[in-house]
C-alpha cells in the first residue's frame, strides 16, 4: 500500500505542472489547489502506514463505558468546535466564495483526518525521544506547532487554501484556537490513548474552517491571490 500511495504521487504532480501551467504565477487556481491536496493526503497516508500510525488509529475504539472519558470528551468537543466557530471564524474573509456546505464540509473532514494523522506520526516521533507521558504531550505539541506553523505559511495557505486570514487576527487564531485545540486533544491522548478521538477533533477544526472559509469546489469560478491576506 505504501508504494501504491507513492506511485500515485508522480503522476498527480505531472498533472499539475502539466494541465495547469497556463495559470499565472501568484494565482489561487481551486483545481490545482484540490490536486496538492490530493498529494499531500497520500504521502500521509503512506507515512501512516509505514510507522504505524494509520493501524493504531483505525485500531483504536473509544472508551464509551468510561464515566471520565465522557466527562472530559465532551466538553473538549464543544470547546473546539465553538472557538472555531465563535472566535475562528472573526479572522476570516470569504472574498465572495460561494457557499457550499456539502463539499466544504466534506473536503474539511478529509483534511483533518489527514492533518490529524500527520499529528499522530510526529506524537510516534515524540515517544521515540521522550518516555514520560507528560513529556510526549509536551515535545509533540512543540514538534507539532512547529511543523503546523511552517507547513501553513510556507506551503498550505499559499498553495491549497484559498486566500481567507486577515492579519489582525492571525496571533489570536493560534492562541485561542489552535492552540487550546491542540494543547487539550493531545493531553486527552496522553492519557486516554485515544487515536480516535484526537484526529476527531482535528476534524472537527477543520472542517468549521473549512466551511467559514468557503474552501472553492472543483468547479469553481474563484480565482484570487494566492497567500494573500489582508
Amino acid at each position: 500500500m505504501i508504494l501504491l500511495y507513492l506511485a500515485l504521487v508522480p503522476g498527480l504532480l505531472a498533472v499539475i505542472r502539466w494541465r495547469y501551467a497556463s495559470v499565472p504565477a501568484g494565482t489561487y487556481h481551486p483545481r490545482p489547489a484540490i490536486l496538492k491536496a490530493l498529494v499531500y493526503y497520500l504521502m500521509v497516508a503512506a507515512l501512516a502506514n509505514a510507522s504505524g500510525a494509520l493501524a493504531w488509529f483505525m485500531g483504536s475504539v473509544a472508551q464509551a463505558r468510561d464515566g471520565l472519558w465522557w466527562a472530559l470528551s465532551v466538553p473538549l468537543a464543544l470547546l473546539v468546535g465553538s472557538v472555531y466557530a465563535l472566535i475562528w471564524s472573526r479572522g476570516v474573509f470569504t472574498d465572495g466564495r460561494q457557499w457550499q456546505p456539502l463539499w466544504q464540509s466534506l473536503f474539511g473532514l478529509v483534511w483533518g483526518l489527514f492533518h490529524g494523522l500527520m499529528f499522530l506520526i510526529l506524537w510516534q516521533l515524540a515517544g521515540l525521544l521522550v518516555t514520560a507521558p507528560w513529556m510526549q504531550v509536551a515535545l509533540s505539541f512543540v514538534l507539532i506547532a512547529t511543523f503546523n506553523a511552517l507547513w501553513h505559511s510556507m506551503f498550505w495557505d499559499i498553495q491549497v487554501s484559498p486566500p481567507h486570514n486577515l492579519k489582525a487576527w492571525n496571533l489570536r487564531k493560534v492562541l485561542l484556537c489552535h492552540s487550546p485545540n491542540l494543547a487539550l486533544s493531545l493531553a486527552h491522548l496522553g492519557y486516554f490513548c485515544d487515536a480516535v478521538f484526537f484526529v476527531a477533533m482535528q476534524m472537527l477544526a477543520l472542517m468549521l474552517s473549512s466551511l467559514l472559509m468557503r474552501f472553492p469546489g472543483w468547479n469553481s469560478a474563484y480565482r484570487g491571490r494566492a497567500g494573500e491576506q489582508r
